[in-house]
């Protein structure tokens, strides 16, 4: 029940993007991208309507299913307490969420499709790597009480925090001794090891998804949930939901012909048409020239496939991760340089249109660097600056200027 892509071939033009409880649905030209979710944005058992929050709703829902009015088999996630039936118990269960008892085990779906329960609400908490900012923004930075990853500058309302690991592991002696009640972590196979011997010490293990915007901003509510975290989580997501409506529908006013293609990227890899990094280009009101269903392809110095024709996008858009303390010319330089090195060949290049993204910011504030400097008459130019300082300042409750970093380079900034 993850969020799904499906391509469908159409050539209508539809830039909407209605990132609502339940679909995403975005077409620039011949393909559409079709984001669908059987389950709504709040993937915790008791969501029967499949919308952002357990509520009144929920509870008229279950009154209907009881009485026979309607059928619980429409509704996959209204078997709250997973006995295998949806009965009054079930309602109770959702009441007592509603009400912020405690529950031992609140089921809910996780990154990998998997049912899986947590004991609500979680109050201690270790986010590991990425799903840092995620925790940040939802406004839970006070109850992570262990970290993978140090950075002062984006997170100094964690700075206190003890490291209890590195990157993608935790070490167990460390977080021995700490309190935790779950850890959060990405559900790719490589990242947490130790998954068994943290819930044998009953530490839940939440694995979230963010392939793409749809996962990102479905997880954004779901920790929410856990985390009591509701409002700031809705905040979150109802922010970017406007942000990509607007962005669509400045768009749309673009004829087909005017849209400007991409190519997106990272390291010597070209990133596929069902990827997040696709979905970006995508989502900022771009066409897409990936063709391929793969995650990526590799490029080889002296082979490179992208010089195809029908791979010369007007811009070559390669991600590349950068601290948020990056202003030195030198250091700036060497990040574009390596950034583009398997790019240097193109016409987009050539045409001071390759560009390097920095992929340590959220999704969406990726999204409004490339739509602001792809069409700067329809956004202005600074336009990811003022989104990414309204995430900043909104959601981060940090002191930081985002035009003191480096988050977009292209080929003007490093040249003299």
């Amino acid at each position: 029940m993850n969020a799904k892509v499906i391509a469908v071939g159409v050539v209508v033009l539809l830039a909407v993007v209605s990132i609502g409880a339940i679909l995403v649905f975005v077409d620039f030209g011949e393909k559409d991208t079709v984001f669908e979710s059987e389950i709504g944005r709040l993937r915790i058992f008791g969501n029967v309507n499949n919308d952002d929050r357990l509520d009144h709703k929920d509870l008229l829902l279950y009154d209907k299913i009881i009485a026979g009015e309607a059928n619980a088999e429409d509704y996959p996630l209204a078997d709250a307490n997973r006995d295998g039936a949806v009965d009054v118990k079930d309602k109770e269960m959702v009441q007592k969420l509603m009400a912020k008892k405690e529950v031992n085990k609140v089921y809910y779906m996780n990154g990998d499709d998997v049912v899986k329960s947590f004991s609500y609400p979680i109050k201690k908490v270790v986010p590991i790597d990425r799903c840092t900012p995620q925790i940040q923004c939802i406004g839970a930075s006070g109850k992570v009480t262990g970290l993978t990853i140090r950075d002062d500058i984006r997170y100094p309302d964690m700075a206190a925090v003890p490291l209890v690991g590195k990157a993608q592991q935790v070490n167990m002696d460390e977080i021995s001794k700490i309190s935790v009640d779950a850890v959060v972590v990405m559900n790719h196979p490589t990242y947490l090891s130790d998954e068994d011997r943290l819930e044998g010490a009953g530490i839940d293990v939440i694995r979230v998804s963010y392939e793409n915007m749809a996962n990102e901003l479905s997880w954004a509510i779901t920790l929410g949930f856990m985390l009591q975290c509701e409002a700031k989580s809705i905040d979150f997501v109802s922010w970017c939901d406007d942000i990509l409506s607007y962005i669509a529908e400045k768009t749309a006013t673009l004829g087909e012909g005017n849209r400007k293609t991409t190519l997106m990227g990272y390291s010597n890899a070209v990133a596929g048409k069902h990827t997040s990094y696709a979905e970006v280009s995508y989502l900022a009101g771009c066409k897409n020239l990936a063709d391929f269903d793969e995650k990526s392809q590799r490029i080889e110095i002296g082979n490179e496939f992208i010089l195809q024709e029908k791979y010369q996008a007007e811009y070559m858009i390669w991600s590349r991760t950068m601290n948020y303390d990056l202003h030195d010319a030198n250091a700036r330089l060497d990040h574009y340089t390596n950034g583009t090195k398997y790019v240097v060949n193109t016409r987009a290049y050539e045409n001071g249109k390759g560009l390097v993204v920095n992929g340590s910011m959220q999704m969406i504030c990726r999204v409004a660097y490339i739509a602001g400097e792809i069409y700067p008459d329809l956004f202005g130019g600074d336009y990811g600056d003022v989104i990414h300082q309204q995430y900043i300042d909104n959601f981060c409750n940090i002191e930081y200027d985002v035009t003191k970093g480096t988050f977009l380079l292209k080929k003007a900034d490093v040249t003299t």
